[in-house]
């Protein structure tokens, strides 16, 4: 499978949004895990509602048409009320990230899409993520990523468990089981790797020959470069 850019990603992400919007007229969307703002531009007349545990984040998200302070693993979120959900980089910081995509394929409408994006635990950043504490993620994004304000209130990294249910084999697993249909599904590298890769050198036949090495290493149970995916589900009419 060809590894997409994470700009691409983005954009593909937005054009199944649009797709969306003039398909169905004026939509309801849920942003799951929100936080202060969103990476997409939401269609003209979609009322928007958004759920995180921060109240501070919701403050600061200028979007919302309706804002709920909860947890997206817990919250009785009704039944059969979104058009679409989208759920971006949230999954690997939840306990219990499967009973968060079971709320959602209930909240979706028949004919409604489900958006996840998040990191691939069958990568070697994600694996990395995994099993390295949340102190050396804080001291990568300060010092690696030089981000000044990593780790304080707020800011990223934030507490990580990368559980084995949101591989993407056991992410389509579950989809299955709740009825849910598989429209788009994509590996990529993400923006992180990208910029770490460009940062110390980790260019051309070095980079085809570090890739080589983590596949043989890990007996094909990691890649190097495929650090992120897309999934997108449908409930059907």
């Amino acid at each position: 499978m060809k590894v997409m850019p994470s700009k691409i990603q983005i954009a593909k992400l937005q054009t199944i949004l649009d797709d969306a919007a003039k398909k169905a007229g004026a939509l309801k969307l849920l942003e799951a895990g929100c936080g202060s703002s969103t990476r997409l531009t939401i269609p003209a007349g979609t009322y928007v509602v958004g759920i995180d545990i921060s109240q501070s984040q919701l403050d600061k998200n200028d979007i919302l048409d309706e804002k709920i302070l909860g947890d997206i693993q817990t919250y009785p979120l009704e039944e059969a009320v979104f058009d679409i959900i989208i759920c971006r980089d949230v999954l690997e910081h939840l306990s219990d990230p499967e009973a968060a995509v079971r709320n959602f394929a209930r909240a979706i409408k028949p004919g409604g899409l489900i958006i996840l994006a998040l990191p691939n635990l069958r990568s070697l950043k994600g694996w990395i993520t995994k099993w390295s504490p949340h102190w050396f993620h804080v001291w990568t994004y300060k010092y690696i990523f030089r981000r000044k304000h990593a780790g304080k209130a707020g800011f990223a990294p934030f507490k990580t468990y990368m559980r084995s249910s949101i591989a993407p084999d056991r992410l389509k697993e579950l989809g299955d089981k709740l009825g849910l249909n598989i429209d788009y599904f994509q590996l990529y590298e993400g923006g992180v790797l990208r910029i770490l890769r460009k940062r110390i050198g980790l260019m051309g036949p070095l980079w085809k020959v570090f890739q080589f090495l983590v596949k043989m290493l890990s007996l094909g149970r990691l890649d190097a470069e495929k650090t992120d995916f897309v999934i997108v589900f449908s409930k059907p009419e």
